[in-house]
C-alpha cells in the first residue's frame, strides 16, 4: 500500500518498453551479423523505438570494444530484398563472438580476453560475478556501511577492483566448501560475517 498522491506522482501508468531501457549492444550486434541494413533504421520498425542519441551511444560502444571498425558497412539486402547502404561501422570477428555469447557486450570481452591471456577459469567467474544484480555476491548489512567498505577492500587486495574482489570471494568460498570446512549454519555464519550474499553461494 502506497499513499494515493505518491502513486499519481511517482509510479508510471505503463511501463516503459524494454527496448527503451536496456542497452541496445547486443541487438545492433544481430542485425549486423543478420546484415538486414542500418541498425537505426531496422529499430527504428519498433512499435516504440528507441531514441537515435541511444542507437549512436550504442553504436560508438561497439566500436570502442572492438565490435564494430570504423569501415563502413556498404550495401545489404533489407528484409524485402531491396538493397541498401548502412554506413555504420563493420562487425568485426570479435564482434562475431560478442553476438554469440548471451551475455552483456563488456562481459563477453572480459570472458573473450581472459581466454586470450589463458585466464578462462578467472574470467569466467568474474563474469558470473558481474552478470549478478545489484551487489553482486557481496551482502550490506543495514547502516554497516563502513565495515562493508572495508572487508570489501580486503576482499580486492589492495586492488581497488570489484571484480577482483568478487574473484578471491569466490574462489575462498569455493576452497572451504570443497575441504569441507565450511556447511550448514557454519556457512551461513562465514558469508554473513565475511558480508557476502548467502543465497548467491548457497544453493
Amino acid at each position: 500500500m502506497v499513499p494515493q498522491n505518491f502513486w499519481d506522482k511517482e509510479i508510471n501508468s505503463q511501463v516503459v518498453p524494454e527496448i527503451q531501457r536496456t542497452s541496445l549492444d547486443h541487438l545492433i550486434l544481430q542485425v549486423k551479423v543478420l546484415r538486414v541494413g542500418d541498425p537505426r533504421q531496422i529499430l527504428g520498425y519498433a512499435m516504440q523505438p528507441p531514441t537515435i542519441q541511444t542507437i549512436e551511444e550504442s553504436l560508438a560502444a561497439l566500436v570502442e570494444t572492438g565490435a564494430l571498425s570504423s569501415e563502413k558497412t556498404g550495401f545489404v539486402s533489407n528484409f524485402a530484398g531491396q538493397r541498401e547502404y548502412d554506413d555504420t561501422g563493420k562487425i568485426t570477428k570479435l564482434g562475431k563472438i560478442y553476438a554469440s555469447l548471451p551475455v552483456d557486450i563488456r562481459i563477453a570481452r572480459l570472458i573473450v580476453f581472459g581466454f586470450v591471456f589463458d585466464l578462462p577459469h578467472e574470467a569466467m567467474i568474474m563474469g558470473a560475478c558481474l552478470s549478478l544484480p545489484g551487489l553482486g555476491v557481496f551482502s550490506r548489512p543495514f547502516q554497516k556501511d563502513y565495515e562493508f567498505f572495508q572487508k570489501k577492500m580486503v576482499w580486492a587486495a589492495g586492488s581497488w577492483s570489484d571484480p577482483f574482489a568478487a574473484l578471491r570471494a569466490y574462489e575462498t568460498w569455493h576452497f572451504l566448501k570443497q575441504t569441507g570446512r565450511i556447511s550448514g549454519k557454519v556457512e551461513k555464519d562465514w558469508t554473513r560475517k565475511e558480508f557476502l550474499n548467502a543465497q548467491k553461494y548457497i544453493p
